[in-house]
């Protein structure tokens, strides 16, 4: 048995940073409105129906 502690895995770290970086984003994108669902490429439709206020812009 083993007692010594393991070191983190620096990739997993790094892919639990970077997918945290996209959560941010996507948050920030739905706070800056419909010219960040334009800028990032969401397309015309959901940058329309969160113009309009739509809580649920996809639908």
């Amino acid at each position: 048995m083993n007692s010594m502690p393991q070191a983190p895995n620096m990739y997993l770290l790094a892919g639990a940073a970077l997918s945290a970086c996209a959560a941010l984003l996507h948050l920030a994108i739905i706070a800056g409105g419909p010219a960040w669902y334009r800028f990032f490429g969401a397309g015309e439709d959901m940058a329309a129906a969160a113009a309009r206020g739509r809580i649920m812009p996809a639908r």
